[in-house]
């Protein structure tokens, strides 16, 4: 094959670039004249809007819909295709204005890793830089988002329910906690970790267990806590539930991971007047994407169900 000059290579690249960014573009307007909605109580931004909408054009939706109390937003993990620089630019315009919050009781954001897809651009990168005899590029690393995850942090603590999908880690979200906050009204929480695996450590993970029990003590009227993990060949969840005067804690995962008791006693000391009770299951031994792992673990709620039937339907395809 004959070697490309500069400006080949470089159309060569910008077509291959462009082919992934394209489907997944950003997406802006302004809305200059337009009235408040007074009868719109919730916003869904599904997963079939593959367009990122910019954060100025979310705040413009969500300044005329003032009787706003439920926010769903749905995205897509494009990792792969654009830098993390993006959500964080996004978290500092949107979350920097909480009179968008101000009625807001309810929100749940769920960030789509399709294992398919990125797989293919993933193939598609190395395949154009062996081609090109171009350097490899260095593997995977934890994705940190301080940013976010302060952001998002600042504004659950008016929140009743608040659900985090892979946008930030549990750790990320509670290390941006003040120790001087109070969640007077949260009553569920759900949160994801990596660290939540088949080959997870398990020091790791009963730290944060146990970081999570002392988080839970900020919030008198949690119900439901839930920390979990899953895609191709993953499922593994943490439960803590309370109900009147009984408490329990469940742990899914694949037979044989155990978690260390002093993380059951920590949960346990949280209401010594309830009635403890804890289970332990094990989870599906087939689990083939993320559809598959939240079906297994029961976690409905983290998605529209919508969107989970779609998933459901992607992932069937041969």
């Amino acid at each position: 094959m004959s070697r490309l000059s500069n400006s080949q290579l470089e159309s060569f690249i910008a077509v291959f670039h462009g082919s992934s960014r394209c489907l997944f573009a950003s997406f802006a307007f302004k809305l200059q004249i337009c009235p408040s909605v007074q009868a719109i109580t919730k916003s869904l931004l599904p997963r079939q809007c593959r367009r990122r909408l910019e954060a100025a054009t979310i705040s413009c939706i969500l300044k005329r819909l003032p009787r706003l109390e439920e926010i769903s937003l749905e995205t897509w993990d494009v990792s792969e295709t654009y830098a993390d620089k993006y959500l964080d630019r996004f978290a500092q315009h949107l979350f920097s204005q909480p009179e968008h919050f101000k009625n807001v009781k309810s929100m749940t954001v769920f960030q789509d890793h399709n294992e398919s897809l990125n797989a293919a651009i993933r193939h598609q990168r190395d395949e154009f830089r062996r081609r090109f005899t171009l350097p490899t590029l260095p593997g995977e690393v934890p994705c940190h988002r301080p940013v976010l995850a302060r952001g998002i942090a600042e504004a659950s603590l008016s929140l009743e329910n608040l659900s985090l999908s892979f946008i930030v880690g549990a750790l990320d979200f509670f290390g941006q906690c003040q120790e001087n906050w109070l969640w007077a009204d949260l009553r569920s929480l759900t949160l994801t970790s990596r660290l939540l695996n088949c080959n997870g450590d398990s020091v790791e993970i009963h730290g944060l267990l146990q970081t999570a029990a002392q988080m839970a003590k900020r919030m008198p009227k949690l119900e439901r806590l839930i920390i979990w993990n899953g895609g191709a060949n993953e499922a593994c969840a943490f439960t803590y539930r309370k109900q009147q005067h009984i408490a329990s804690v469940t742990w899914q995962a694949k037979a044989g991971a155990k978690l260390n008791p002093e993380v059951y006693s920590t949960w346990e000391n949280l209401h010594s007047g309830c009635f403890f009770e804890i289970e332990e299951k094990d989870t599906w031994h087939s689990i083939t994407s993320q559809a598959a792992a939240i079906m297994c673990l029961g976690l409905e709620h983290v998605v529209g169900h919508v969107s989970l039937r779609q998933m459901q339907l992607e992932n069937s395809m041969p």
